[in-house]
C-alpha cells in the first residue's frame, strides 16, 4: 500500500507541475516593422537582419532589448548574445541564401519566412535523426544542426574469437513546435513555445556468438514539451511528457510507458545554455534534468531483464556536460559525459544507472557525418539490459 501511495504521489506532483507554472499574460509577436531602422520597406543585409533575427529566435533577448534596437547594455551582452547568436549564424546563411542578388529582403516576406504560419522556429520541418529522441527539443532548436548528435554506426570484427559485432543506436523524430507569440517577464512565468515529436528509437548491440551484454531496445513514442519563460529563479523552464511502447527489434517484449521530465535553464550559472570558460578557450553547457518513468511488461519476450507482471516506476537525475574547444583548428571536435541514475520506487526492477563519455569530430563542415568514440556502462533506458562497451564508430544525423 505504500509503494501503491508513493507511485500515484509521484505521478501526481509531477503532472501538477504542468497546471502550477501555467500562467496568463501576452505580449504582442515580433513586429518585422520595427527592425526598418532606415524606413527603405526591407530588412537590410547587417545592422538590420541581424537585430530581427535576434528577436525573432529569442524570446528572452526580445525582453533584454526594450527598445528594439538589437543592442542590449554592456554588462548583458556578453550574456545574452552567447546564448542567441548561435542559432542566429544558421537563420543568417538562411537570409542571405533568400537574398541572394537582392539588396535585401522585404518586410512581408521576411515574416513570413522568419516567423509566419510556415515559419522555420514553428516547424523544425522534415524527418530527423539523432541518438537519442531527447536531442531534439524546444531547448534544442534543430536549426543548430552543427551541434546536434547523430545516429551511431559502429562494427567491430574480433578475428581471433571469430565473432562480429554491430551497434547501432538512433532515434527518427518529426517535430512540430509552435511558439505561442508570448514573450516572458521577471515577474510571472509564461507558456512562450510547445512542441509535439513523434519519434522511433533504436538500441541494438548484435554479437554473432556471445550473448553477453547484448542490448535489444525499440521505442515508439508520442511526446510532448513546454517551454515556460520568465519569474524569478529561472529563465526557462521545461516540462516534457511522453507515452510510449518499448520493444525489441523482433517485437516479441510488450511494455507501455510513460515518461515525464523537469529540466530548469540558468543564463548566469550556464544551466541548459552554453557559456564559455575563462579565457574563451572552451565553451559548455550543464543540463540538469529530473527524469521519471513508469511501465508494466506485458510480455517480457526473451529479455531476462524483464519478469511477465511487473510494473516499475523510477525517479532521478539525469545529468550531462558538453564541452567544444573554440580555438579554429579544434572547432570541429566535441566532448560529452552523461549520468543517468534512477532510483526503483516500486517493487520491480532494480536501481538503473548508465554511464556514457564520447568524443566526436565533424568530418565535413555541419556535421552531417560525425567520427565518435564513446565509453558506455550501466543499464539500458527502460528495459535494464547491461551494457559495457567502448567503440569507434560513425555519427550520422540529418
Amino acid at each position: 500500500m505504500i509503494i501503491r501511495n508513493l507511485r500515484i504521489s509521484t505521478l501526481a506532483i509531477l503532472v501538477s507541475g504542468f497546471f502550477l507554472l501555467s500562467t496568463s499574460g501576452t505580449v504582442a509577436a515580433v513586429d518585422a516593422t520595427d527592425f526598418d531602422f532606415n524606413g527603405n520597406g526591407i530588412i537590410d543585409p547587417g545592422e538590420e537582419a541581424i537585430a530581427f533575427l535576434r528577436h525573432v529566435n529569442s524570446l528572452l533577448y526580445r525582453e533584454v532589448d526594450s527598445n528594439e534596437d538589437g543592442e542590449i547594455q554592456p554588462d548583458e551582452r556578453r550574456t545574452y548574445h552567447r546564448y542567441s547568436d548561435g542559432d542566429v549564424e544558421d537563420l543568417l546563411d538562411e537570409y542571405e541564401q533568400r537574398r541572394g542578388d537582392r539588396r535585401g529582403i522585404p518586410i512581408a516576406e521576411a515574416g513570413s519566412v522568419f516567423q509566419g504560419p510556415t515559419a522555420k522556429r514553428n516547424s523544425f520541418g522534415g524527418v530527423l535523426v539523432r541518438e537519442r529522441h531527447e536531442d531534439v527539443t524546444v531547448l534544442q532548436d534543430s536549426s543548430r544542426f552543427r551541434r546536434a548528435k547523430g545516429a551511431v554506426l559502429s562494427f567491430l570484427r574480433d578475428v581471433t574469437e571469430n565473432e562480429s559485432t554491430w551497434t547501432v543506436r538512433g532515434a527518427i523524430l518529426r517535430p512540430f513546435r509552435k511558439s505561442t507569440g508570448k514573450a516572458p517577464t521577471t515577474k510571472e512565468t509564461i507558456l512562450t513555445s510547445y512542441s509535439v515529436v513523434p519519434s522511433i528509437s533504436l538500441d541494438r548491440v548484435n554479437k554473432s556468438k556471445s550473448q553477453q551484454y547484448e542490448v535489444d531496445s525499440l521505442v515508439f513514442r508520442l511526446g510532448t514539451e513546454f517551454e515556460y519563460g520568465g519569474g524569478s529563479l529561472f529563465e526557462l523552464q521545461y516540462l516534457r511528457a511522453n507515452l510510449g511502447y518499448s520493444t525489441d527489434v523482433n517485437l516479441y517484449s510488450s511494455v507501455p510507458i510513460a515518461e515525464f521530465q523537469w529540466e530548469p535553464v540558468k543564463l548566469d550559472w550556464g544551466i541548459g545554455t552554453s557559456r564559455r570558460l575563462p579565457g574563451d578557450s572552451m565553451e559548455y553547457r550543464f543540463r540538469a534534468i529530473m527524469h521519471s518513468e513508469m511501465g508494466t511488461v506485458l510480455n517480457a519476450g526473451e529479455k531476462s531483464t524483464l519478469e511477465e507482471g511487473e510494473k516499475f516506476v523510477r525517479l532521478g537525475p539525469r545529468l550531462e556536460l558538453e564541452f567544444w574547444p573554440t580555438a579554429e583548428l579544434l572547432q570541429r571536435f566535441s566532448v560529452n559525459i552523461n549520468m543517468r541514475y534512477l532510483w526503483e520506487l516500486s517493487e520491480g526492477p532494480s536501481t538503473s544507472h548508465l554511464w556514457e563519455a564520447g568524443l566526436s569530430f565533424r568530418l565535413d563542415q555541419n556535421g552531417h557525418v560525425q567520427l565518435q568514440g564513446e565509453y558506455r556502462n550501466g543499464e539500458v533506458p527502460l528495459t535494464n539490459e547491461l551494457t559495457e562497451s567502448f567503440l569507434v564508430g560513425l555519427g550520422v544525423k540529418f
